[in-house]
């Protein structure tokens, strides 16, 4: 298939999201709550005007937010002209499916928490100087759901728009044929506040053995105090550390708006403790049989530093593709180079660029 040819197809007329702010005079915002205020923030540092809040509630309609009033769909109508909609709903897969007739007038805007993080993404000359790499990523993926989930992230990120961003049936870090079994030795790298280590260990009937790792001394905190809670001290071995491609010492960024969103950063305010996975497993004597990571942006770094685990193991590995804009394709690249052999799967678990993983095994 070529990919470019579909891409250039469905791109709008924007480089970037900066392009099309910059070049809009006024929208209408879908979301008429604290996410809807968020991207008017990004709509009034772009001097962009917001005529009207949309929104689904009808229990909104007719109310104001910051004296813009919130309005029905039935009520984009009275617009002269089709306006320009940014939604800010989590929703916003069903939203511009729903708005379809508006077709390409419709914007997704829910990355407005941290739009400077994330509009990258939404940059399509990152997207076309590495089609070469694309093209063959797409060649990896063992199924044609993968594939097509591959595909609709790159028209999304092409044409801003989330109507060709459908989630996975399936829950996130429970592909099929990618998913902790009873007797797992599972590796968590980023485990926030434990959420994932609950499922895995309802889903393996606490038979498993869950090693965790979380750098920031409150998340940890809170992180340990929920494996007691649900009494899963037995199984969980808690590590107040990031994986990384060394063991160090590193900064994390927390000026982010949420904990969940720490990044490693030079400049980050936070000092944290870095290890490398192979280290860690020679140190513990263990062979995992699942890696998971979700370490916002770090997860290359983290996989350089699982190479000898990763080639001794082969474990099964659920590795998120979407922190940085070239993750979606440079993470299943180099896990097929590390292991041939690696059956791709990819697995999106939003309606928007979020939570887009890669599972192999």
């Amino acid at each position: 298939m070529n990919v470019e040819n579909i891409l250039l197809n469905a791109k709008n007329e924007y480089n970037s999201y900066d392009d099309l702010l910059a070049s809009t005079a006024s929208v209408i915002i879908f979301g008429a709550g604290s996410a809807g205020i968020a991207a008017k923030r990004i709509c009034e540092r772009y001097q962009v005007k917001v005529q009207a809040f949309c929104d689904n509630d009808a229990r909104k309609h007719g109310k104001f937010i910051e004296n813009i009033r919130i309005i029905s769909v039935d009520e984009l109508e009275s617009f002269d002209d089709k306006p320009r909609i940014l939604i800010s709903s989590d929703w916003t897969h069903d939203i511009a499916l729903q708005l379809r007739e508006y077709a390409g007038q419709v914007c997704d805007l829910t990355f407005c928490w941290d739009y400077d993080r994330w509009k990258g993404h939404l940059n399509k000359e990152i997207i076309f100087n590495c089609m070469e790499k694309i093209e063959a990523a797409y060649d990896l993926f063992a199924d044609d759901l993968s594939k097509k989930t591959f595909l609709q992230m790159l028209l999304y990120r092409v044409s801003f728009n989330s109507s060709h961003v459908e989630p996975a049936p399936y829950e996130s870090y429970f592909h099929p044929r990618v998913r902790p079994e009873p007797g797992d030795i599972i590796i968590d790298g980023g485990s926030w506040e434990g959420d994932t280590i609950l499922f895995f260990a309802a889903n393996t009937g606490k038979n498993c053995e869950i090693h965790a790792f979380e750098p920031t001394e409150e998340t940890f905190s809170t992180l340990t105090k929920n494996i007691q809670d649900a009494d899963l001290c037995d199984i969980v071995y808690a590590n107040e550390l990031a994986l990384h491609k060394i063991r160090g010492t590193m900064h994390l960024n927390t000026n982010v708006s949420k904990p969940s969103q720490n990044t490693i950063s030079s400049e980050g305010d936070v000092k944290i403790s870095v290890i490398s996975l192979d280290e860690y497993c020679r140190e513990k004597k263990i062979e995992p049989d699942l890696i998971k990571m979700d370490i916002e942006g770090a997860e290359l770094d983290a996989v350089e530093g699982a190479v000898e685990t990763i080639k001794k193991s082969v474990p099964k590995l659920q590795i998120c593709t979407y922190h940085r804009p070239s993750d979606l394709w440079e993470i299943p690249l180099r896990i097929h180079e590390l292991i041939p052999s690696y059956e791709l799967y990819l697995g999106s678990h939003s309606q928007y660029l979020l939570e887009t993983v890669l599972y192999a095994r």
